[in-house]
C-alpha cells in the first residue's frame, strides 16, 4: 500500500512542478497582452487606469497558479517521503521522494530570473 502511495504522490509532484513554468506562457496565450491606446479626456485616462488594473491582476493570477502547483508538488513530496519512511525503503529512495522540491526550486529560480 505504501509502495503506491509513494509511486502516485511522487509522480503528482514531478508533474505539477513540471508543469509550473508553462504557467506564464498558458495565462499569455489565454489572455493576450492589448497595447493600451492613450488618448486625451478623462474616460480615456480612466481605461487607461482599468487597463494597468487588469495587468496586475495577470500578474497577481500567475503568481497565484504558481504557488499553488508549488504547493501540490510540496505536498506530494512530503507524503511520498512520509511512505517511504514507513515502509523503511532504502535511502536513495528516500532522497528521490524529495526530487519534487529541488524542481519547486528549480523552477522558482528560473521564473525569477526570466521575470515571468
Amino acid at each position: 500500500m505504501s509502495h503506491a502511495l509513494r509511486k502516485v504522490s511522487f509522480w503528482i509532484g514531478v508533474a505539477s512542478s513540471g508543469v509550473m513554468p508553462m504557467v506564464p506562457v498558458v495565462c499569455r496565450w489565454l489572455y493576450p497582452p492589448v497595447a493600451p491606446k492613450v488618448e486625451p479626456g478623462t474616460a480615456a485616462l480612466l481605461s487607461f487606469a482599468l487597463g494597468i488594473l487588469g495587468s496586475v491582476g495577470d500578474g497577481i493570477n500567475v503568481m497565484i497558479w504558481t504557488a499553488g502547483l508549488a504547493a501540490v508538488a510540496l505536498l506530494a513530496s512530503v507524503v511520498a517521503f512520509a511512505a517511504a519512511w514507513f515502509a523503511r525503503e532504502s535511502r536513495r529512495t528516500k532522497l528521490l521522494c524529495l526530487l519534487p522540491v529541488a524542481m519547486v526550486a528549480v523552477m522558482l529560480g528560473l521564473l525569477v530570473a526570466i521575470g515571468a
